[in-house]
């Protein structure tokens, strides 16, 4: 159902649509020339539970988009900075209280970002490439 709301917003005018709440990230589309980022995962909008268990990585994974806009209002790329909620070495830890801010993923942690990222926006038709710890979409 997502889809279809994110595209009427975009018909109705917005420059992009970004969500966020499915627990990992999920894949971005380029519809009309304009950015849908599904969902950008919980980002920092976890909250303290004591019967929670986010112990998958990927609940802790996202990436920062930095879209670029022509002088005549048209994308023209977005740069995605992979990004893990308290940084790689919170990745082995469980305490919800050290996981305050994101942190620019890099190496590893990195690579397996982008490429979850681009293998599933693939099926959308956008091509990430990725070059230098960073993800590239070039319009």
């Amino acid at each position: 159902w997502v889809s279809g709301v994110a595209r009427e917003c975009i018909d109705a005018g917005a420059a992009m649509f970004v969500s966020h709440g499915a627990p990992v990230l999920q894949p971005i589309e380029i519809y009309r020339g304009r950015p849908i980022f599904y969902s950008l995962g919980n980002f920092i909008f976890h909250v303290r539970s004591e019967k929670s268990t986010w112990t998958a990585p990927e609940v802790w994974e996202s990436v920062v988009g930095v879209c670029s806009f022509g002088e005549d209002n048209r994308l023209i790329e977005i740069t995605l900075y992979p990004v893990v909620i308290g940084g790689d070495e919170a990745l082995a830890d469980r305490v919800l209280e050290r996981r305050l801010a994101p942190h620019l993923a890099t190496g590893e942690s990195a690579a397996r970002i982008l490429r979850r990222c681009s293998e599933q926006s693939a099926r959308l038709g956008v091509d990430i490439e990725v070059c230098g710890g960073v993800g590239v979409i070039r319009l």
